[in-house]
């Protein structure tokens, strides 16, 4: 663990004097409880500028207001906002499903033949328990002695009821969206049933989060200081700890004063402790014990809240300029997903084609984090944008928008789709060239809505952001626009190689008995340029040309300089051969 010295002299301070607690972007998990942490103020219905206050990266927090106010129903009601659509009542709003759910209650409460004082487990069971603790009545007595279909009726009774009192509503809900929580925390007895059965939810929460924070805000100036938060520097006191829930009973004693206590640590979040299996930690030493205060453990705690939930994983868009970008980013790309009906969509490329779309471009140095379910465990993915992408992408803005509206998009085979756009994002953020979906693209045979014109077009466009690519990496712009102006005149060349052989045949350029005509040429073409193979490539042209009493063009002996600006001129030869070229550039 980092010395206290250590800690003091590389993090900023964050005690204010004006009766605030100070805390400040850090990792991007710390950034999304941050973020999260105001939503559960907002729910709260507490005052920005009075009760909390963002300024740039800080964020702070008025002592006071964390003295008075509900923060763990609050908590409660964020967690329920945010998973709305996922909660019981939402989900049992039809009549077939409520009929579903009432039936799955129902069974929870079958009596155990061999002894009926005993009950088959269940989610609901122990939500509706923390429901009776709440209303001092036991649902559970009640419900086992009753027949199947009088428990039906009992039920639909019970859940009328509860549905009217915002609170309890709540508990149910929260029970039916617990499982968003465990994708970002470890084994934390937080969310163990065995433990807490006999707390209510807010109590629970109290004890391991929120009544450690109303201590912090006490005036502790005249007390021992025995250690310092890691994340935000506040000076951590003895008393700094949380109720081990259920500790007692494992050790079968009844006094209060064994009740085992502990101190905050990060541990409970995963990604933030040592992975016993090869995961890093994201802080420097490795330790899944570095110490913290209660006001950041609730701030890790509000992480699922800071996320974007999504159907297969968790979304955080993270970049440290400030805390109000964090909010807008998210929530503008949260509105995004919320408007597209799509399946199986690639969430970061859905990201970066709404920035191109729009021309936005605050878009270097955000990282893109992805908490997605994968061989039973979370884990997360990072994908940044750097300089070098960030160059590509605003090179081939023009040509990426094109394609994103272009839309070739389809399936060949169970085995086997095409997304031209997505692809071809992907291929830059992974450093790789287009020439593979190029090929595909070329060799693929497509369902009939998919319109030839549009296939050669898309061909086009993504050839021309690989120039851009290769450019960029070799010798920058000025050899990016030569090469795309020698694109251009392969392109315009091959073109003008499908004109003779439609006049050879007395046909019009665009006629499908030209397409067929260079059919059985173009695909030893494309595979004479996918396999570098000049050689062939060349010998093909030449013997049409003569065949055909044309001059040969010199742009075909300029693709010998090397491997790549073969493939990129052949391509673009290629491209202009199936019919992509224009005379106005903007149609191409």
């Amino acid at each position: 663990m980092a010395s206290k010295k250590s800690i003091k002299e590389n993090k900023k301070l964050s005690i204010n004097d004006n009766g605030y607690f100070k805390v400040s972007l850090d990792t991007f998990l710390y950034n999304a409880g941050i973020v999260g942490f105001i939503q559960v103020l907002e729910n709260s219905k507490a005052e920005i500028d009075k009760d909390y206050i963002i300024n740039g990266q800080d964020l702070s927090i008025k002592k006071e207001f964390l003295k008075n106010f509900n923060l763990a129903q609050a908590y409660i009601d964020a967690i329920c906002n945010k998973f709305k659509s996922d909660t019981f009542f939402e989900n049992i709003k039809d009549e077939k499903s409520c009929k579903k759910e009432i039936e799955k209650i129902a069974k929870e409460y079958e009596p155990n033949k061999k002894d009926n004082t005993k009950i088959k487990g269940g989610k609901y069971r122990q939500a509706i328990k923390k429901i009776g603790l709440s209303k001092k009545y036991d649902y559970e007595a009640e419900l086992i002695k009753l027949s199947y279909d009088d428990r039906i009726e009992r039920i639909k009774i019970m859940l009328n009821d509860i549905n009217k009192d915002k609170k309890l509503k709540s508990i149910l809900d929260f029970n039916s969206v617990s499982g968003k929580i465990t994708a970002f925390w470890g084994q934390f007895a937080f969310l163990d049933y065995a433990n807490t059965s006999d707390y209510k939810l807010t109590d629970i929460i109290e004890k391991y989060f929120t009544d450690s924070i109303k201590k912090i805000a006490l005036d502790k100036s005249d007390k021992e200081i025995e250690d310092y938060c890691f994340m935000c520097s506040n000076p951590i006191y003895d008393n700094y700890v949380y109720e081990s829930l259920g500790q007692k009973k494992k050790d079968n004693s009844n006094s209060e004063k064994e009740l085992k206590t502990k101190p905050y640590s990060t541990s409970f979040i995963n990604g933030l402790t040592q992975d016993l299996e090869g995961k890093s930690s994201q802080f420097w030493n490795h330790n899944p014990d570095v110490r913290i205060c209660p006001l950041c453990a609730f701030i890790y705690a509000c992480v699922p809240i800071g996320f974007i939930n999504t159907k297969n994983s968790f979304i955080f868009i993270n970049k440290n300029d400030s805390i109000n970008f964090l909010i807008d980013e998210n929530k503008k790309y949260e509105d995004k997903l919320l408007n597209l009906k799509e399946d199986n969509l690639n969430y970061f490329n859905t990201y970066i084609q709404n920035k191109i779309e729009k021309n936005e471009k605050e878009i270097e140095g955000i990282e893109f984090v992805i908490n997605e379910y994968n061989n039973n465990k979370y884990r997360y993915k990072i994908k940044n944008i750097d300089k070098n992408v960030l160059h590509i992408l605003k090179a081939s803005e023009v040509y990426l928008r094109k394609l994103y509206y272009n839309n070739i998009k389809c399936t060949f085979d169970n085995k086997t789709s095409l997304d031209a756009f997505n692809e071809c994002v992907e291929n830059i953020f992974r450093n790789v060239n287009q020439y593979n979906l190029l090929y595909k693209m070329y060799m693929s045979k497509y369902p009939d809505k998919i319109k030839f014109n549009d296939i050669i077009k898309a061909l086009y466009l993504i050839l021309k952001i690989q120039i851009i690519k290769n450019s960029i990496f070799t010798k920058g712009d000025k050899n990016m626009n030569d090469m795309i102006q020698k694109g251009e005149e392969a392109c315009k060349q091959g073109f003008i190689l499908r004109m003779y052989i439609a006049e050879s045949i007395d046909e019009k350029v665009y006629s499908q008995e030209v397409t067929d005509k260079i059919k059985g040429m173009s695909f030893k073409l494309v595979n004479s340029v996918q396999t570098c193979n000049f050689n062939l490539f060349r010998d093909i042209l030449f013997h049409t040309y003569i065949a055909l009493g044309k001059n040969i063009p010199n742009i075909i002996m300029d693709m010998r300089e090397s491997n790549n600006i073969f493939k990129d001129l052949g391509y673009s030869y290629l491209a202009g051969f199936n019919g992509a070229y224009k005379k106005d550039k903007d149609d191409k």
